[in-house]
């Protein structure tokens, strides 16, 4: 198997050890997660959010995947590879024995239609609106079906990055037959490959997964797994105190010092891979003009901002990169905070008085935004101290998420936890011209910089790790110097766990991977 540095990303990792237990019993092993906002859609192509996907990743399978114990990639559904004499031209050999949760065999037929309708825009399903970064879709050429178990892929761009593309969650197999049969609705009614199948949705309140009784691999030791949403943070935390749920995430730093005295619970922390950031509507003016964003910048207190918001448990960005990411930068010349100097970069913008804009929020903690609208208050007031008068739109994560994607808003508060290791997609998927699609953006500033997309374009392709540094280098420069969006932290990841949940993998990007999870009889 070819591996290549520059792409192989370092994956850290964290498995939840056995503990002494606390929780109730189950007769059945029934896992119940606490999560803040509910999915937006279970269809692996759509799911914008990383609450989609926390679920969406256990019922869904990709060709190549992340590696659980942390060094890179390795097979998924396609269990080999090879690249062709043929430039751009690589052979999947796909595992045999795999069955879809509805009865259907997984095989080279299937895996062209999951690709097919993300790229082909003659497919009967073809997703005009899929989430899925233009770059991956782009560079798939030609979809060829050689034998049952054998798919030939043909790429524009045939360097190793094309496996990181295809271990993206967006590129996951479904089953035809389920999407056919549900059509634009197959999002409430997934069906993948993957070690567990969907109960039901949101027409309860919750999400039920249980376990997948065709697994082609190690069985779950969990027969179900529950998703219960609390859109309040106390409550949240609550439910978890009172051993209503097992596991908690996205924690709020408040929080910390009152579970650290519960008992039997395991709290774990570790620097992650995700950037919470102030976005730009470049479209709306007066914010298409660099002088204003500018002045936006000089307008934030970044380190009063993470002090009071993650107390110790986040660092102030420079870039929009993590530190665990090839390609950080720490020493990026940003415009720190300067309220005269964002004063007199207004009156230079023509605008002596003030100007009015709308900032968007979601209502509900997210793990990279613990206490969101009190960021959007404290943002507030340091923009109004450089004479922008700010309205706080707060709403509810699935009205948010839409009316981003679509370019509702003037500014908005958001940040990124990347799917796969690739710093290319990170960029790409937030900044990256042809992502800015209205009612499918990912790239939500809606900047379409030609010399970011050159730059996009070679970093794709190069296999020399130190021009693909050095080009990660010049994208994050020519950010801080456009200003399309202000990184402003990135935190830690922050998870709890009742002393009997043992064997959750958290990944670095903040995915809890369950698929060895269980939980520990009373007394045992």
């Amino acid at each position: 198997m070819k591996k290549n540095s520059a792409v192989w990303i370092l994956c850290m990792f964290l498995v939840l050890p056995a503990l002494p237990v606390q929780a109730g019993s189950d007769p059945q092993q029934t896992l119940i997660m606490g999560r803040s906002v509910r999915p937006v859609s279970l269809d692996p192509a759509l799911a914008r959010d990383r609450e989609s996907s926390q679920i969406s990743s256990h019922i869904f399978e990709t060709l190549v995947r992340v590696e659980d114990n942390g060094t890179g990639l390795e097979p998924g559904l396609a269990q080999s590879w090879a690249v062709t004499p043929e430039k751009g031209s690589w052979i999947f050999f796909l595992r045999p024995g795999v069955f879809f949760h509805d009865g259907t065999e997984f095989d080279a037929e299937a895996a062209a239609f999951s690709l097919a309708r993300l790229t082909d825009p003659n497919h009967p399903y073809f997703l005009e609106d899929s989430a899925l970064e233009a770059g991956i879709r782009k560079n798939i050429q030609r979809i060829n079906v050689l034998d049952r178990l054998t798919l030939l892929l043909e790429f524009h761009d045939p360097s190793d990055s094309v496996l990181s593309d295809l271990a993206h969650p967006g590129t996951a197999m479904v089953s035809p037959g389920a999407v056919e049969k549900h059509g634009p609705d197959f999002g409430s009614s997934p069906v993948g490959t993957g070690p567990f199948r969907h109960v039901h949705g949101l027409d309860r309140g919750e999400v039920i997964l249980e376990k997948n009784p065709s697994f082609w691999g190690p069985a779950p030791i969990l027969d179900r797994v529950v998703y219960r949403f609390f859109p309040d943070n106390m409550d949240r935390f609550l439910a978890f105190k009172n051993q209503d749920i097992h596991v908690l995430d996205g924690i709020e730093p408040t929080d910390m010092p009152r579970l650290t005295r519960l008992a039997d619970i395991r709290l774990f922390t570790r620097p992650g891979m995700s950037t919470s950031f102030l976005v730009m509507n470049v479209d709306r003016p007066p914010l298409d003009n660099i002088l204003v964003r500018r002045s936006i910048s000089r307008s934030i207190n970044k380190e009063g901002l993470v002090k009071y918001l993650y107390q110790g448990h986040g660092v102030p960005a420079s870039g929009l990169l993590p530190p665990s990411m090839e390609g950080f930068r720490q020493d990026l010349e940003g415009n720190g905070y300067d309220p005269a100097g964002a004063r007199e970069l207004l009156m230079e913008a023509g605008l002596p008085g003030s100007f009015k804009a709308n900032l968007w929020v979601m209502d509900s903690a997210r793990p990279y935004l613990p206490r969101p609208v009190e960021a959007a208050r404290l943002i507030k007031a340091g923009l109004a101290e450089s004479g922008i008068q700010v309205q706080i739109m707060a709403m509810d994560w699935v009205s948010f998420v839409q009316g981003i994607v679509e370019g509702r808003h003037d500014l908005a508060l958001l940040g990124w936890s990347p799917q796969t290791g690739d710093p290319v997609h990170f960029l790409d998927s937030n900044l990256g011209p042809d992502n800015t699609t209205p009612g499918r953006a990912t790239n939500v500033t809606f900047w379409q910089s030609p010399v970011m997309g050159r730059l996009l374009d070679q970093a794709r392709a190069s296999l020399d790790s130190g021009e693909r540094t050095q080009l990660l280098y010049a994208m994050q420069e020519l950010i801080s110097q456009e200003i399309p969006l202000i990184p402003l932290a990135h935190p830690n990841l922050v998870v709890a766990a009742h002393g009997n949940v043992t064997g959750i993998i958290v990944q670095p990007n903040g995915i809890l991977r369950l698929h060895s999870a269980a939980i520990k009889p009373v007394g045992e």
